[in-house]
Formats: C-alpha cells, structure tokens, sequence
C-alpha cells in the first residue's frame, strides 16, 4: 500500500512539461514558522526528474529572488507569500530551457506615456525604490501610478 506525503496545498500545476519528458510539475504551499514556503513537485518517476526540479528551484530563485531552505523550500526575503508573484516565477522557470543559462531581466521599463525609464532598485530585504530617468513634468504621478500597479499585482506594501 502506497504512503501519502502531505507537502502542502497545490497553487499551480504545469500539465505537461515541454522540457522534461511531458512529465507534470507543480508547485505547493506550505506554512513553517509562521511564514510561506513553496515546494517544487513531481509525482514523475522518469530518471532525471530531481535534476529538473533542481534547474527549476535554481531558476526561480534567480528569477524571483527567492531563497532556498536546506531541504529545498522556496521563499521570499521579506516573508510575505506574493501568491501572484510566486505562480510566475514558477511557470516562467518551468518555460526555461535547462540547457541555457537562466538570467533575470534587468527592472526597468520604458514608459510609453512620459518617455521616462522607470528603473525599479533592489533595496535588499524585499525592499523595492521605483525611481524615474529622463525629462518629463509627470515624472512623480507615473512613479505613483507604477507604484500602485506593483502593489497590486505583486502584492507588495509601501514602505
């Protein structure tokens, strides 16, 4: 008779995984001190599989700024659980091919409306500064409206 694990709460599932056999990955919640963490999970059985669940634990750390703990739990810096954050930067890992190198992208974005580039600087700790390049007169309301967007999608808090 088969044991059953209980490794948390599933939040997303990439059906069939175009880089390792077509085998069925997801990602699960779980509480520890208090705080969010996330598992990388395969019920796949093909040889292989914990080396691409490593590649996909490695390029959600680069990609999200996520942490690692010793057996291999995700979380963020600042311990909040960003649940829209953290089902992207899963599904962007497991669209990566572990044959390239994975790099995040710089965070910064030209805005259409001002011309301004809004650069966002990792503060350390969680913490984000949204600043602005260029010459525009609504320089501070485009920082605000940026602002806002990134509370809201990427539940963060102001600071």
């Amino acid at each position: 008779m088969g044991q059953t694990q209980d490794i948390g709460h599933r939040i997303e599932l990439v059906p069939m995984d175009a880089h390792f056999h077509n085998s069925t990955l997801a990602l699960y919640r779980q509480q520890r001190d208090q705080k969010p963490v996330y598992r990388v999970h395969s019920y796949s059985q093909q040889t292989g599989i914990t080396d691409r669940l490593s590649f996909v634990i490695r390029a959600m750390q680069i990609l999200g700024g996520m942490e690692k703990t010793a057996d291999d739990l995700l979380y963020f810096p600042c311990g909040l659980p960003h649940h829209l954050g953290v089902r992207r930067v899963f599904l962007e890992a497991c669209k990566r091919d572990p044959s390239a190198p994975v790099v995040a992208q710089t965070l910064s974005i030209k805005d259409r409306k001002s011309g301004l580039t809004i650069p966002v600087l990792n503060q350390g700790h969680g913490v984000y500064r949204v600043t602005a390049e260029g010459e525009s007169g609504d320089a501070d309301q485009r920082i605000a409206i940026i602002v806002n967007g990134l509370m809201k999608l990427g539940e963060m808090a102001l600071v």
